[in-house]
């Protein structure tokens, strides 16, 4: 079975990593942030970025991006096309439009529902308000 796998045509469970790819490079930017800051990373990933969660979604992006890199040229090692691992069409400017702006949503979609977050954390008394831990002045 692990022959068939590995035939033309077909992927193994071995490339599933790809999956996780971008989580683990965006660990991986806070770890380096945290190393050139001696300890905490927030305030120089502020200072530069201006807001944690934007250089969360930055850096997560780009490792979707190297993750679909990566995959590509893997397929392309073993001799699959494009087609092979689902990518069915060419990409035109209406769908490079499309794929902007569903980035555009969801990156305006986070910072409203963190907005909101907020507006309950700040008003709700303790009772209501969930804290993760991840908020120090909360505490």
């Amino acid at each position: 079975m692990e022959g068939r796998s590995e035939s033309r045509g077909s992927l193994s469970l071995r490339w599933i990593w790809l999956a996780w790819f971008a989580f683990a490079f965006t660990a991986l930017g806070f770890v380096v942030f945290g190393c050139l800051s001696r300890g905490d990373p927030t305030p120089l990933i502020e200072r530069l970025f201006g807001d944690t969660a934007l250089f969360s979604f930055l850096v997560y992006t780009v490792g979707q991006g190297v993750a679909a890199l990566l995959l590509i040229h893997l397929a392309h090692r073993r001799g699959l096309g494009l087609r092979d691992i689902g990518f069915t069409g060419r990409l035109t400017g209406r769908g490079a439009l499309l794929a902007l702006a569903g980035w555009f949503v969801a990156f305006l979609l986070y910072y409203i529902v963190e907005h909101f977050r907020d507006r309950l954390r700040n008003s709700a008394s303790d009772y209501w308000v969930i804290d993760y831990g991840f908020n120090e002045s909360a505490k």
